[in-house]
């Protein structure tokens, strides 16, 4: 059986944001074809849940722990460097030095995200980058737009080290994940590069089975929203439907599920109560969901594919996105598969359009989720990966 190392900043389990969501589904899908060893750099606590997901799919793993002080001293280092703050900032010399040393005993890397890039730099090996989304496009589509200053400063920053950081690993690594076509289009123009792969994110087929239905009846008026409300681009989203949505629809409700909701989140629920309920974690958010007259992704940030938008796609329920959230989900057509509303006019139309006509409703989640089950599942995700595993090995 070939040796698959993989080098991970994020958690995978238990799975709570959409990095962890990548993380946890390649480790399994990978466990499956390799003997394969993780290491995971990271200043959070590993809960024993962690500990046991890892040791149940792998062969072996370590694990890097650094405080969260030494973590932010390596990104103000960073200010004085020409690599990327976020790259800077997951520094871990002991990591390095455990890579360098292991990896040549394995048939290849696969390395999530561009933070983890570092740890193979100068190793030679045959790797794979999975990217997941261009964080210097993110960056360049944000920074106009976020309305927080110290991230608007972060985003200043980082674009120009960014863009060339990305640029030289596609150019350095065999293969190059990405989960947006259109971010792959700009690397491949960049880079003048082959070997850049669309591999979008997919759901757990199981959103799809009997025990999640669409026919749940809920005379409430109600949008929710489901993400890590800790995320910028998640707050960012939620905000702005706070501000421009909300006030020309007063009887609307408005469920914000995730967790890690921030002070400025909760304080939304605080000055509106009769409108805006904030969740935190719970146990089946789907079942909100399923009982709102429509999910909302109103994106003004970020990049990538947004999980929380096919997974609400998956489960049959109506999603109202910005040309941001839709755009990287090949085959939606708009008011077929889900709702493009750019501005808040548009929302309101959609949202009572939804509330009076329950034929398109219904037409609309039977089309979402016949999308998502032909393209965009973990299944055909994990049958893509591995032939470009096999490509790079073989040749």
């Amino acid at each position: 059986m070939d040796r698959c190392f993989y080098l991970i900043a994020r958690i995978p389990y238990p799975v709570i944001g959409g990095d962890s969501i990548r993380a946890y589904n390649m480790i399994k899908m990978l466990s499956q074809k390799y003997k394969l060893s993780v290491v995971l750099v990271t200043d959070e606590i590993v809960s024993q849940e962690c500990h046991n997901f890892l040791k149940d799919n792998t062969y072996d793993y370590k694990i890097f722990k650094s405080t969260t002080p030494q973590f932010y001293w390596n990104a103000f280092k960073s200010i004085f460097s020409s690599l990327p703050l976020q790259v800077n900032y997951y520094h871990n010399k002991a990591a390095k030095q455990f890579c360098k040393a292991e990896i040549k005993s394995n048939d290849f890397v696969v390395v999530h995200t561009i933070r983890m890039a570092e740890f193979v730099t100068g190793i030679p090996c045959k790797k794979v980058i999975d990217l997941v989304d261009s964080i210097y496009l993110n960056y360049v589509r944000s920074r106009s737009r976020v309305r927080s200053f110290f991230w608007k400063m972060i985003y200043w920053i980082e674009e120009k080290r960014l863009y060339k950081y990305e640029v030289n690993a596609t150019r350095n690594f065999d293969k190059v994940l990405l989960v947006n076509e259109d971010e792959k289009k700009f690397l491949e123009t960049k880079c003048s590069c082959s070997n850049i792969v669309f591999l979008p994110n997919g759901v757990n087929s199981d959103l799809m089975g009997p025990n999640f239905s669409n026919t749940i009846i809920n005379k409430e008026l109600s949008v929710s929203f489901l993400g890590k409300m800790n995320y910028q681009p998640n707050i960012d989203a939620v905000i702005w439907f706070v501000q421009n949505v909300l006030p020309l629809c007063p009887n609307l409700k408005f469920y914000i599920i995730g967790v890690s909701p921030t002070k400025r989140i909760l304080e939304l629920a605080t000055t509106n109560p009769s409108q805006i309920i904030v969740t935190g974690l719970v146990d089946n958010p789907y079942k909100i969901m399923l009982q709102s007259t429509a999910v909302i992704a109103p994106m003004q940030t970020g990049g990538g594919i947004q999980n929380k938008i096919l997974e609400a796609m998956a489960i049959g329920a109506v999603v109202l996105t910005t040309s941001l959230g839709a755009q990287p989900i090949q085959g939606a057509v708009d008011k077929e598969h889900l709702f493009i509303c750019n501005s808040p006019q548009e929302y309101i139309q959609a949202i009572k359009m939804l509330q009076h006509n329950n034929e398109l409703k219904r037409i609309m989640e039977e089309n979402a989720k016949k999308l998502i089950n032909q393209r965009y599942t973990w299944d055909i995700c994990k049958t893509k990966i591995m032939k470009e595993l096999d490509s790079i090995q073989f040749n």
